[in-house]
C-alpha cells in the first residue's frame, strides 16, 4: 500500500524505519510511503520521528498522484510499486 505523509516541522527523512519497506522524500516534509501495514501503525512509525505537537497527516493512496517539480526519481520509484 502507498501512503502519503506529511509533517509540519520537515524534519522526516528517507533513512527513518518505520513499519515500512521504504519512505521516499518528495519535499522536505512530504513523503511516499510503501508499507504493508495499517494506516495506524504507519501513522505511529511516521509520528515517532517527529518532535512532540508537529502537525502529521498520513493517508492511503488508491493510485499514484499527480505531482510536479518534486524530488528527482519520484516518477521511477512510483512505477516500481505502481507494477506490483
Amino acid at each position: 500500500m502507498l501512503y502519503l505523509g506529511w509533517d509540519e516541522s520537515q524534519s522526516i527523512d528517507a533513512g527513518a524505519e518505520g513499519p515500512w519497506a521504504e519512505l521516499t522524500v518528495l519535499r522536505p516534509g512530504l513523503v511516499l510511503i510503501d508499507s504493508p501495514a495499517t494506516r495506524s501503525e504507519v501513522y505511529h512509525g511516521f509520528k515517532h520521528h517527529l518532535p512532540p505537537e508537529t502537525g502529521v497527516l498520513v493517508a492511503p493512496l488508491a493510485d499514484a498522484p499527480k505531482w510536479s517539480r518534486l524530488a528527482p526519481g519520484t516518477g521511477t520509484w512510483l512505477r516500481e510499486r505502481s507494477a506490483r
